[in-house]
C-alpha cells in the first residue's frame, strides 16, 4: 500500500507558528524584565554596596573619572553609606600637555541620586571635600596623547543612562597652583564651589588668600569665574589687604 505523501506546511501553519514564537519571546522578556525589577527593588542597594566597595569599584570611578578631567588617578577604597559615596582620597597626574597636572582630593563624600536613573541620567546631588590641590599647567597641544577612536557603544547601553549631572561641588580648604610668567603663584586655604554648567565649571571662592606677581598677598572676599577651554571669564573679583587695618581694595 502506497505511503502517504506528508503535505507541506501552509503559510498560514507558518504564520501561527511565528506567531506563537513571538508571543512565547515577549513573554519571556517581560517576565525577565518584572524579576529584575524585582531584585532590584529588594535587592539593589546590596548588589551596588557590594560592587561599590569591591575592588572594581574604585577602579571604574577612576577610570571615568580619569577620562573625564584628563588625569591617571586612583581612588582610596570606596564606602558606602546610605546613598552617601566616601572615599578618603583620590589622587592623581595630569596628562601630557593637559591643562591640569594633578588633582588631589582628600575626605569625599558625594551624595548619589538613585532616582535619576530611570531618567537616564548618573546624578550626585552634592560632592564635599576636605582638603582639595590642583595644579594647573598651560596646555600644550604637541604634547597631548593621541585618543583612539570611540569604540560602538554595547548592546545594552541603551538601557544605561546616557549623561551625566551633578549639584554643587564644595571643596572646604582648597589650593590652586599655577605658574605665571614664570613665577609660581596661586590661592591659598580657599573655600571653593564649582558648579557644573553645560560641561563646564564655575567656581566661586569666598575665602583664601591671592598669591599673583605684581601684587601684594590680598585677602579674597569673592572671587567668581567660569573655567572653559578656550578661555577663564571673570566675572567678580573682590580683594582687600591681609591686614583688617589695610586700605588696600580691589575690585
Amino acid at each position: 500500500m502506497p505511503s502517504k505523501k506528508t503535505e507541506p506546511p501552509t503559510p498560514k501553519g507558518r504564520g501561527i507558528r511565528w506567531r506563537r514564537w513571538l508571543a512565547s519571546v515577549i513573554l519571556g522578556l517581560a517576565v525577565l524584565f518584572v524579576a529584575l525589577f524585582v531584585a532590584a527593588r529588594f535587592y539593589g542597594y546590596d548588589i551596588a554596596k557590594n560592587w561599590v566597595e569591591s575592588p572594581a569599584g574604585p577602579r571604574v570611578a577612576a577610570r571615568e573619572l580619569d577620562k573625564a578631567i584628563k588625569v591617571d588617578g586612583a581612588f582610596a577604597p570606596i564606602h558606602l553609606n546610605g546613598w552617601t559615596i566616601q572615599t578618603d582620597s583620590f589622587t592623581s597626574t595630569g596628562w601630557p600637555g593637559e591643562a591640569i597636572g594633578g588633582l588631589d582630593a582628600y575626605n569625599v563624600r558625594a551624595q548619589f541620586d538613585p532616582s535619576a536613573v530611570w531618567h537616564r541620567a548618573w546624578r550626585f546631588s552634592s560632592i564635599q571635600i576636605d582638603h582639595a590641590t590642583i595644579r594647573l599647567l598651560a596646555p600644550d597641544d604637541a604634547l597631548k596623547r593621541k585618543m583612539p577612536p570611540k569604540k560602538p557603544p554595547p548592546w545594552y547601553a541603551v538601557f544605561l543612562p546616557d549623561h551625566f549631572e551633578c549639584g554643587p561641588i564644595v571643596s572646604q580648604k582648597s589650593q590652586i597652583n599655577f605658574v605665571f610668567q614664570g613665577i609660581d603663584s596661586g590661592i591659598h586655604d580657599a573655600h571653593v564651589q564649582a558648579d557644573l554648567i553645560g560641561k563646564d565649571l564655575k567656581y566661586t571662592v569666598t575665602s583664601g588668600q591671592l598669591d599673583f606677581p605684581y601684587l601684594p598677598t590680598l585677602q579674597i572676599n569673592r572671587l567668581e569665574m567660569l573655567v572653559t577651554r578656550p578661555a577663564i571669564t571673570i566675572y567678580t573679583a573682590q580683594l582687600a589687604g591681609i591686614d583688617p587695618q589695610d586700605p588696600a581694595r580691589l575690585t
